[in-house]
């Protein structure tokens, strides 16, 4: 199994820079995908209480 993962490493080797840009763009999309989410949230909070606020007036 070890000789599998070597063997895959090695044609990676080769575009090693490509390689590297799509894992950094793997983290870049995850960091998105969660900043979306924690805006999401952030934005919901924010309504539901102005609309308390509006049908307590």
């Amino acid at each position: 199994m070890k000789n599998l993962y070597t063997r895959l490493l090695k044609y990676t080797f080769r575009y090693k820079g490509l390689f590297s840009l799509s894992i950094l763009g793997f983290f870049l999309f995850a960091l998105a995908d969660i900043s979306a989410v924690e805006w999401l949230k952030g934005s919901l909070v924010l309504l539901i209480v102005k609309k308390k606020v509006f049908l307590t007036l």
